[in-house]
């Protein structure tokens, strides 16, 4: 095969992990318009301050049991065999569930004042502790369903629970106005029922007599040392929201959060990259190509993730007119950094391509662990005077640092000639871009939407110059789309 056709292959690829991804992950923008004209930015803030604390919580349950689990579940192709390994691990996060959640009941009211400064809000803590031990059962089903490569009924079970727990937050917020009560409510009554629908499908794989202590020891001694790496990654992403509150207020967390939906949209992509990527990578690297296949792939995300996130970019205080009000508008200086962030998170997947072949993971979770601490080391730095822009900027600069710690360390044990100089020229033509757009363009006037629109399109011109992409490619590319869609007259 050519460069060319992994790279197409890879790309297919992409768009099937990322499907069931996206519906997920759409939730948070779908409600974004919701939201932001029901709630100010001060019970935004509540909303994600809860949320960050509630992914924390999730992460502890699950004590790496989802990464052991897939290795002793490929283990044997015997049924039984995989039954003890897909029980063990539901009946451990379940207790585990339990036990949190009994802990939060009992200290709702001080968690309440620790992390929101009001024992008002206890009440939602209690619903997000009774909710907590439900989440097992969709966690559980949505890998199983993944290990048997069961892609489209992944698809499927996202989806009906995205709409399902998005139609009954509107029922409760919009409908019955049960305000912040009703989300979490609402959440809670879609997790009991996608733990009805998932009891009924995977009953007999999750079925006591099936709990093997033996089994679930030897998956807790390979999954607890991943707990503190995502611990570090968790910092990395979600702990600015908790310093933001210690040196301001829960509406400049509210902002921050709205910035931080708006450019998952870049995440959509960049993490589907991230699930096709490994497969992908390890699959060929004995193959002649690999090497060039590697760098032009860094070329490639570079290119198309750096017009995406300049278009992102440019286009956030418009998008941000149209979602929200004007409340939430300041939010829109967040924006630039955390599309890129993304973008740099994404790299470091590519980065740590040759420490991955070599089978060294000691630097992966080194760099976990200086993204993390260098991003708290930043947070407490330029939160205190910037704010929300010192917490975008911190989570940019981890990022990045994580990723030029995971070149320097792969280069050395399995190198790959990789072209920075292209990818770094896409990058600062991105924020020549975003400079003139600040400075020159309005914000939010349509006048300028042409203006955006036309700078945002010297990406095109500039990949072919670097020849990232070649006129041979795109007439190929071009061709193959025809075919896909059946089209005779090319």
């Amino acid at each position: 095969m050519s460069v060319f056709d992994y790279i197409k292959q890879l790309g297919a690829e992409t768009i099937i992990y990322g499907l069931s991804g996206a519906i997920t992950a759409s939730i948070g923008i779908f409600l974004i318009p919701i939201y932001t004209r029901i709630f100010s930015p001060s019970e935004y803030g509540i909303i994600a301050l809860i949320t960050t604390l509630t992914g924390l919580l999730g992460m502890l349950m699950v004590l790496g049991l989802d990464n052991s689990s897939a290795r002793w579940f490929y283990d044997t192709d015997d049924i039984e065999d995989r039954k003890y390994t897909i029980s063990s691990w539901f009946w451990c996060q379940l207790s585990t569930g339990f036990i949190i959640a009994i802990s939060l009941l009992l200290f709702a009211p001080n968690i309440a004042i620790l992390l929101l400064n009001s024992e008002d809000y206890a009440i939602l803590i209690r619903i997000v502790a009774i909710t907590l031990p439900f989440g097992t059962f969709g966690k559980v089903f949505g890998n199983w369903l993944r290990y048997q490569r069961r892609a489209w009924t992944t698809t499927i079970f996202s989806t009906i629970s995205s709409i399902g727990t998005i139609g009954i937050i509107i029922l409760f917020v919009l409908v019955y106005r049960w305000g912040l009560t009703g989300i979490y409510s609402a959440k809670l009554i879609a997790a009991i029922i996608a733990a009805i629908g998932a009891i009924t499908i995977m009953k007999t794989w999750i079925n006591p007599v099936f709990f093997s202590m033996p089994r679930l020891k030897e998956m807790l001694t390979f999954g607890l040392p991943l707990v503190p790496a995502a611990i570090a990654s968790w910092i990395t992403l979600s702990s600015d929201r908790f310093i933001l509150q210690i040196f301001h207020d829960t509406s400049e967390v509210g902002l921050y959060s709205v910035a931080a939906t708006l450019a998952s949209g870049v995440a959509l992509v960049t993490v589907a990259f991230q699930m096709a990527w490994g497969p992908f990578a390890f699959s060929i690297y004995r193959e002649k190509e690999s090497l060039n296949v590697y760098s032009q792939v860094l070329n490639l995300y570079a290119f198309l993730g750096c017009l995406l996130c300049t278009t992102l970019s440019l286009f956030a205080p418009f998008l941000l007119h149209i979602l929200t009000t004007p409340d939430y508008y300041k939010s829109a200086s967040c924006v630039s950094f955390l599309v890129f962030s993304y973008l740099a998170a994404g790299a470091t997947y590519i980065m740590a391509t040759g420490v991955s072949i070599a089978k060294k993971s000691t630097p992966i979770a080194v760099s976990i662990f200086i993204g993390a601490g260098v991003n708290i080391g930043l947070n407490f730095l330029l939160i205190p005077s910037i704010g929300k822009e010192g917490a975008a900027i911190s989570t940019f600069i981890a990022y990045i640092s994580a990723s030029i710690y995971l070149y320097f360390s792969s280069q050395k044990v399995y190198p790959i000639p990789y072209q920075f100089k292209k990818a770094l020229i896409c990058f600062g033509l991105s924020w020549i871009l975003i400079a003139i757009d600040y400075f020159f363009f309005p914000a939010r006037e349509y006048s300028a939407l042409k203006l955006r629109t036309g700078i945002s399109l010297l990406f095109i011109p500039l990949a072919f110059w670097l020849r990232i992409i070649k006129p041979v490619h795109a007439k190929r590319l071009l061709l193959y789309a025809a075919q896909r869609l059946k089209i005779s007259d090319v």
